[in-house]
């Protein structure tokens, strides 16, 4: 069962904040949600994650209500991870393992499953558990911190992930691995929410993105579609990928180019059958 949003309203301090959303997050998919600052994309990740109560509507989580006043919010930790931007300035432990393993308190694990899941997703993530384990998370690089710091969500397995822009500041390098890492744990069974301004991963990556404003989603749909809708996402100041862009570069230049292009590698090749190689 997936999660499903209905008729979710939330205000603070009056000012309407989520606006009677409804919103379906299907099993194995990637969920990316775009908007402007302040269109209330962290707030309903919260919402989600059940840490903002909703003033009205309900959140149903594997046919759980989460909003329900005797729900146990222990059962939506196993279910539900979230990552926040920046996690690596979450890290609080004397050592790495300890970071990793203090989410896994709530599981009745032995110290050997503990290691194993954590070497797991370690692996997963490109970091050697036995190499790290006894270091202390501040003498990691930033790359190392933010990594360490996913994999204590990570290690608890929960079905659902949301990020919130997980790939900030980081380089080109370390996007695209862990943007491959989201791909695995979608194979996995993993369903995954991500908010994100890198609108070129999200051409790549998403199975579907919905945009925010002003506390509604108006428009929710494929990427190749969502990013066809030029002219509402530049009067929302938020744009479309680089490879729509290059794409109505040439077609105003009257060189004629598939619509539907969002990905790089759909435009290598439909420039190489173009131009020639």
């Amino acid at each position: 069962m997936p999660i499903k949003i209905d008729n979710l309203c939330f205000s603070y301090n009056s000012e309407i904040i989520i606006d009677d959303l409804n919103l379906k997050v299907n099993d194995n998919e990637i969920l990316a949600i775009v908007g402007n600052t302040g269109s209330g994309k962290s707030t309903l990740v919260q919402l989600i994650a059940g840490l903002l109560k909703a003033d009205k509507g309900k959140i149903i989580v594997d046919n759980d209500d989460i909003t329900a006043k005797k729900f146990n919010k222990k059962i939506l930790r196993k279910k539900l991870g979230i990552v926040f931007q920046f996690p690596e300035m979450q890290l609080f432990e004397q050592s790495v393992e300890k970071d990793i393993f203090f989410g896994l308190k709530q599981y009745n694990l032995s110290y050997k499953e503990k290691c194993t899941r954590a070497k797991e997703v370690l692996d997963l993530l490109g970091l050697d558990f036995e190499e790290i384990r006894d270091k202390s998370p501040l003498a990691l690089s930033g790359g190392e911190k933010r990594k360490v710091a996913i994999a204590g969500v990570m290690v608890c397995k929960p079905k659902y992930l949301i990020f919130d822009e997980p790939i900030a500041g980081l380089d080109y390098s370390s996007r695209e691995s862990f943007m491959k890492v989201l791909l695995k744990l979608k194979e996995q069974g993993t369903s995954i929410i991500i908010i994100s301004h890198n609108l070129d991963y999200l051409a790549e990556y998403a199975d579907r993105i919905i945009v925010m404003n002003n506390g509604k989603i108006v428009l929710d749909d494929l990427p190749n579609i969502v990013f066809g809708k030029q002219q509402m996402l530049d009067e929302l100041n938020i744009g479309t990928c680089s490879s729509k862009n290059i794409i109505n570069l040439l077609k105003a230049n009257d060189i004629q180019m598939p619509d539907n292009i969002i990905k790089y590698n759909d435009l290598l090749n439909s420039l190489i059958t173009c131009f020639g190689e």
